[in-house]
């Protein structure tokens, strides 16, 4: 009885990190990128940011770095309208950082801009 309820609980929880609010939605996609699933992060962003990663993984095969976000922890998300930030906290890191996120037929996506 308790497997049951205990993996009862971790369906519920697990499923809520993915659910459609920015903060979810760009811990899905951080997440794929720290796992190197750049085809599964494309499905959480914008086209402008489809072209970003792209661009990130051939900079990558050059230089040899990773692309990857690291150990991070979501801290919060200002949603105004159809826009949201979500700040986050990596590892390593003084400042927190943070995500654009815009909504896009109902679903929240990564909006990343060059040179941000």
């Amino acid at each position: 009885m308790n497997k049951r309820i205990l993996y009862l609980l971790l369906v519920v929880l697990l499923s809520s990190c993915n659910n459609n609010t920015p903060k979810g939605i760009a811990n899905v996609f951080m997440t794929n990128i720290n796992k190197g699933n750049f085809a599964e992060a494309k499905n959480y962003c914008t086209d402008a940011t489809r072209a970003t990663i792209d661009m990130m993984i051939g900079m990558s095969a050059q230089t040899g770095q990773p692309v990857t976000y690291g150990k991070y922890e979501i801290l919060r998300e200002v949603i105004v309208q159809d826009h949201a930030t979500v700040f986050y906290k990596a590892d390593g890191r003084a400042r927190e950082e943070t995500l654009d996120m815009i909504k896009i037929d109902e679903k929240w996506k990564v909006n990343i801009k060059m040179g941000k």
